[in-house]
């Protein structure tokens, strides 16, 4: 069962730092909006909103193509921590709400990855850009079982484990799942 994109939001402040002709460091702090919706079937499905405040620490280079328009891209990692998170479950006809980040929540606050930016410039004031952030920790707080290891694609949240357990694993405790950030942003900017 996958998880399907959500639309959200990001907002915030970068400041790019000039280090050699045309390279440039670029950080900020970027409020993100994060999650999935998913569909189980049968009218019941799973909502997530994860609010994140995010650091990127990025290197880039910057190319003028002419002296109003230049192109640019920057490639690093980035910190991010939860200020917030709702879901929302519907399940056999209840509704259950509950704060993502919590005591019962599901999710760890800390996020780490790696990210990219690709863009362009105009009079160097206004810009356009996408970017793709790749999460490289889980996020999901785990839970264990002395019976299996279960793995996340073969395990069904709310209808049960789907598969036979891994024998290899007899004596293990196991995540219940891993759950990373993925994230593709398309950003308008001004520069001061």
């Amino acid at each position: 069962m996958d998880a399907g994109s959500r639309a959200g939001f990001n907002v915030g402040v970068r400041a790019e730092l000039p280090i050699a002709n045309g390279i440039y460091g670029n950080t900020g702090l970027i409020l993100d909006q994060k999650g999935y919706k998913m569909d189980l079937g049968g009218g019941d499905e799973t909502r997530l909103n994860l609010l994140y405040l995010t650091l990127p620490i990025h290197a880039g280079y910057r190319h003028e193509i002419n002296n109003d328009i230049s192109l640019f891209g920057d490639f690093g990692p980035y910190l991010a921590f939860g200020i917030a998170g709702k879901s929302k479950d519907k399940y056999d006809g209840k509704t259950e709400k509950y704060d993502a980040f919590g005591d019962e929540g599901e999710y760890k606050r800390f996020d780490f990855g790696l990210g990219f930016r690709v863009g362009a410039e105009y009079q160097k004031k206004y810009g356009i850009s996408c970017g793709f952030d790749w999460g490289l920790i889980n996020v999901a707080k785990t839970e264990s079982s002395s019976d299996y290891d279960y793995d996340y694609d073969d395990y069904n949240y709310y209808g049960g484990y789907n598969g036979g357990y891994n024998s290899s694993y007899d004596d293990d405790l196991g995540d219940l799942a891993k759950i990373k950030n993925f994230c593709f942003s398309l950003s308008l900017s001004y520069k001061f």
